[in-house]
């Protein structure tokens, strides 16, 4: 079962459901659909930044310097290369791409019409509660979590505590992109 800290994945909310109905037959109540099990827990889910806004799109409309999502984990589009279709054969797209939260690198080779995910990546303010050698404390300035990031090599030294920072956030991903 998911921590306060942690999120939900489908497994666990279908674990919850089962629960839930298993209670609720046994005093006579209706069963809980999978809908309003995702209702009731969308709230609890979206405040502990579980829920990650995500829309698809072909790999042949991407272009460098976009995003992606690749393996769920946010790159940032380097370079494509997109071959023409042969005779009986689709366009294929080799698409190179570098991790926005972390130094990874990735290449993958798709058709050209094969749908990927595209992360819409939230762009917050956050104030600075505490620095700790190369990591730092920030508070969200609107629903006031606070979570621990790493400190880019262009900020070490810049920041003190109460400093209002840009922060980039794609659920788990947190990363401190400017000082206001």
């Amino acid at each position: 079962m998911a921590g306060l800290n942690e999120t939900f994945n489908i497994s666990e909310i279908i674990l919850i459901r089962s629960k839930l109905n298993a209670k609720n037959k046994k005093y006579g109540k209706k069963a809980l659909s999978f809908f309003r099990l995702r209702t009731i827990l969308f709230p609890l889910l979206q405040f502990r930044g579980a829920l990650m806004e995500k829309k698809q799109t072909e790999i042949k409309n991407l272009k460098p310097g976009g995003f992606v999502l690749i393996d769920e984990v946010p790159m940032r589009v380097d370079k494509i290369q997109k071959s023409k279709a042969g005779k009986h054969g689709a366009a294929k797209a080799r698409l190179f791409a570098s991790g926005i939260f972390d130094e990874s690198k990735k290449i993958i080779v798709k058709p050209g019409d094969a749908k990927m995910d595209v992360p819409v990546i939230e762009k917050k303010s956050s104030q600075v509660i505490s620095l700790s050698g190369d990591h730092a404390q920030i508070m969200d300035l609107t629903t006031y979590e606070t979570s621990e990031v790493i400190i880019p090599e262009e900020f070490r030294g810049k920041l003190a505590e109460g400093d209002e920072v840009l922060i980039w956030q794609f659920g788990k991903y947190v990363m401190i992109k400017g000082k206001k």
